[in-house]
């Protein structure tokens, strides 16, 4: 069990790494980057997704700056694991894909 400090640790480790997306011009790191955020976004990491999954739509603009620079390989295993999590959000018609589709983060294609 973690302690209260590590937990705060950890919570602040976590948002502070997110500041250093999106990751675009390091062709080589990208994949690993995304694909770890793929992994926290797909265990429903709190940290990460915010309270209500309140920091998803700024990670789905992650994705979309990764994807509008080709970041990551279109043939990349990565890049499927991207693209079905933003489908699985755009189906979902929740407040995030509102919110994306308002900004033009995602489009209704």
């Amino acid at each position: 069990m973690i302690s209260c400090k590590q937990e705060f640790c950890l919570k602040r480790f976590y948002l502070y790494r997110l500041t250093w997306l999106p990751v675009v011009e390091d062709e080589d790191e990208a994949p690993h980057v995304y694909g770890y955020l793929c992994d926290l976004i797909e265990a429903n990491h709190a940290v990460v997704l915010g309270t209500n999954n309140a920091h998803l739509p700024r990670l789905i603009s992650f994705f979309a700056e990764a994807l509008f620079r080709e970041a990551v390989p279109t043939d990349h295993p990565v890049m499927s694991r991207i693209l079905s999590i933003v489908r699985e959000i755009q189906v979902s018609k929740t407040f995030v894909y509102i919110y994306c589709y308002n900004s033009r983060i995602i489009s209704n294609t």
